[in-house]
């Protein structure tokens, strides 16, 4: 631990890293039972976290300290009042729900271990008030969460249809189109080929006029013929 805070302190000057460290140091002194040197190292973490301004973590080293003196035997039920009112405080100020919860958590299980019941009842109440309160805020989240999807969906589908719509009207569009474009073009060349039609018995009616007309000739012509003869 010191050589990690050496690290921090001379190469990075991270103090949020540092009072981190002296928080976890605080740790393995209480699991050791020096209660007095884990306090004296939460101490220093406060003020780390107090001069750079981390509310968050000034709560946490309040709620960790009020915690450590006031635990039985021999805890200090007094002082860690002391911790929690200070820390409360601060959560109330900054409008924090599950850091409230948490300090009315160990404040109940502080109280119970010093025989105080109706305390601890109370702020076992409170913490799971908050509780309530902090699931609602995520429950209504959540469901905001849902509606927003359902309406997001519910304006992709729209734009969906909408967009197949103008789809099919463009498609419809370009059949019918296509369809006036073939009755035009049937009708075109039926016109043409009525046309060829009639140029055809025309040339052939002048054919079959000529013809006639040629036969005729002809016939005069050998009547006259015979007609002589017989003279």
């Amino acid at each position: 631990m010191k050589k990690v805070l050496e690290i921090h302190y001379n190469e990075l000057h991270d103090s949020t890293v540092i009072a981190a460290v002296y928080n976890n140091i605080a740790s393995l002194y209480f699991a050791k039972k020096d209660k007095k040197t884990a306090e004296n190292y939460l101490l220093k973490s406060y003020e780390i976290n107090k001069l750079t301004g981390n509310v968050r973590y000034q709560i946490m080293n309040l709620a960790n300290l009020a915690g450590m003196v006031g635990d039985m035997p021999g805890g200090d039920l007094n002082k860690a009042n002391e911790y929690y009112n200070m820390a409360l405080e601060m959560a109330y100020q900054t409008k924090s729900k599950d850091a409230l919860q948490s300090i009315y958590e160990g404040m109940a299980l502080v109280h119970y271990n010093h025989d105080r019941f109706k305390d601890a009842f109370d702020y076992l109440y409170k913490a799971n008030a908050y509780k309530d309160s902090v699931l609602g805020d995520e429950k209504q989240n959540q469901i905001l969460a849902i509606s927003k999807d359902f309406k997001t969906r519910q304006i992709q589908d729209s734009l969906r249809i909408k967009e197949q719509e103008l789809a099919l009207s463009h498609s419809n569009e370009e059949a019918a189109n296509l369809k006036a474009s073939k009755s035009t073009l049937q009708l075109v060349i039926a016109i043409v080929l009525l046309a060829a039609i009639l140029v055809v018995l025309f040339f052939v009616y002048r054919h079959l006029k000529h013809r006639k007309k040629s036969m005729r000739y002809c016939s005069r012509k050998t009547m006259k013929f015979f007609i002589r003869k017989l003279k």
